[in-house]
């Protein structure tokens, strides 16, 4: 049997086997993955609470003050609620301990359930992937993208960005529709069936038909732009590359929160009220230049919560979803915007960025080593006799290969380093005083979002950007008895 089985006409031996090397690899990184959640899966199958994360429940429950809880107005508010609704409202009333006893059950079923789906849609994705290598299914794509491009009256010998284009927008498309079901299992069975899912068919439906829209628009775009500069650049690609890349990463920061997300979720003003004054005055008393403060109607998708910030320089805001509000009393949102706000006083989201810019710069200019290697291409099926090799096809067989090893190492380092930020913008809102209320905050979200309870080390260091909560609880209630 040849490998691959389609080669493009004027194929020749290629002189290094890149195309086994990348399967070998793939199937390295896989085989160590399934392990790792292999690991993580039998803990998933335990019944018992740890003691350890049993023991800062209560030492939580124990930081609390008499008045913690709801207030008359809150508990009226309860009173009003029927069914389900009632139910959970009460059970928010109850002890962390409590709370945590009556949830870790349904929190290790979801995780399972999670870990599950995880190795089975890893696995399809695996083997099909391999099968389209040794199919030579990516020059069949390019030479029907080419095909595509003659019947619109262009010339694909002369036109690889309308070349490219058609290409990207093909693989697109082949591969949503591959990824489709494994989405909707997730949304419409996975989560549903532990009471996450918000979504209606004609909600997904209507993201769907938008992801499509905005893919076309602005990955043609950029993709085109990218073809064109690198062409342009000469031996100096990579820094012009580079820098374009920079730019339009910084212009969709930019315009992401402001025209992209409004298109998806629907934005609002914080009511006036004592949490919008909460927020202010911490946002105040650490100099962060807050502008805007809205809510989001994250409950439209999904139970899940969050909160972030964005925005550039003296444009800061901040976005607070409104189950984060369901779940957490205002004293703890105010915690929990207080560890956020950390991330921004030690420059954390200015180091990513930083990280994420050198990365791309680094790989840019290791791609410029093979760029026009005959070999990297005709592993995978591609003629070495075209008027050009094209650079999309370059970039995505080097990132497959030979940089698919650095990519790997750099993610496991910057793993260690968000898990690392984590704890440092915990010491800030301790120091702020939020000690006990960001410690009640995160360990709410933990019961409400039924997280991970039991992270196995290994997993856990490979793929957490968080730190477990139990450690993130024990480091702060650490750091109050070394104060004391």
């Amino acid at each position: 049997m040849q490998i691959p089985t389609y080669r493009q006409e004027g194929w020749t031996e290629p002189s290094i086997p890149f195309l086994e090397g990348a399967i070998v690899l793939a199937l390295v990184v896989f085989l160590f993955e399934t392990y790792l959640s292999f690991r993580q899966h039998q803990l998933y199958k335990q019944k018992e609470i740890p003691a350890a994360l049993m023991s800062v429940c209560m030492e939580v429950d124990s930081q609390a003050s008499k008045k913690a809880g709801p207030s008359a107005e809150e508990k009226a508010a309860i009173e009003k609620l029927e069914g389900k609704e009632r139910e959970e409202a009460e059970e928010r009333l109850l002890p962390l301990a409590e709370r945590m006893g009556r949830k870790f059950g349904k929190a290790q079923a979801y995780s399972l359930d999670k870990s599950t789906f995880g190795v089975v849609s890893s696995t399809i994705d695996i083997v099909l992937d391999n099968v389209l290598l040794l199919l030579g299914f990516m020059p069949y794509l390019w030479d029907t993208a080419e095909r595509a491009v003659a019947r619109c009256g262009g010339d694909p010998d002369a036109s690889e960005v309308w070349t490219s284009l058609a290409f990207f927008l093909l693989n697109f498309v082949v591969s949503d529709l591959f990824h489709t079901p494994f989405a909707l299992y997730r949304n419409f069975v996975l989560e549903e069936k532990h009471g996450f899912n918000k979504l209606t068919l004609r909600l997904w439906a209507s993201d769907k038909a938008k992801e499509y829209a905005l893919t076309a628009a602005l990955g043609s775009l950029f993709l085109g732009a990218v073809v064109k500069v690198i062409r342009w650049g000469g031996d100096l690609f990579y820094l012009y590359a580079w820098a374009f890349s920079a730019a339009v990463m910084l212009f969709m920061m930019t315009i992401y929160p402001v025209f992209i997300a409004p298109l998806f979720n629907k934005y609002e003003a914080l009511p006036e009220g004592s949490l919008r004054d909460a927020i202010e005055a911490l946002a105040a008393r650490v100099s962060f230049p807050l502008t805007k403060l809205y809510t989001v109607d994250g409950s439209r998708r999904s139970a899940h919560s969050n909160a972030y910030m964005y925005g550039f320089h003296k444009n800061k805001r901040i976005v607070l979803y409104d189950t984060l509000l369901k779940q957490a009393q205002e004293e703890e949102v105010v915690a929990i915007l207080g560890h956020e706000l950390g991330h921004w006083k030690m420059w954390h989201t200015v180091q990513g960025l930083g990280v994420s810019l050198a990365y791309t710069f680094v790989m840019l200019w290791s791609f410029g080593f093979v760029m026009n290697s005959d070999a990297l291409y005709t592993s995978f099926g591609f003629s070495s006799e075209k008027p050009y090799k094209p650079v999309v096809i370059g970039i995505t067989l080097f990132s497959q290969t030979l940089w698919a090893v650095v990519g790997h190492v750099v993610g496991f380092l910057m793993n260690a380093n968000s898990r690392r930020n984590e704890f440092q913008a915990d010491k800030f809102a301790v120091d702020l005083g939020y000690s006990k209320q960001l410690q009640r905050g995160l360990l709410k979200i933990q019961i409400e979002n039924l997280g991970s309870m039991v992270p196995d080390k290994w997993y856990a260091a490979y793929h957490y950007t968080h730190p477990a909560t139990v450690e993130r609880l024990r480091a702060m209630q650490d750091q109050k008895a070394k104060a004391a």
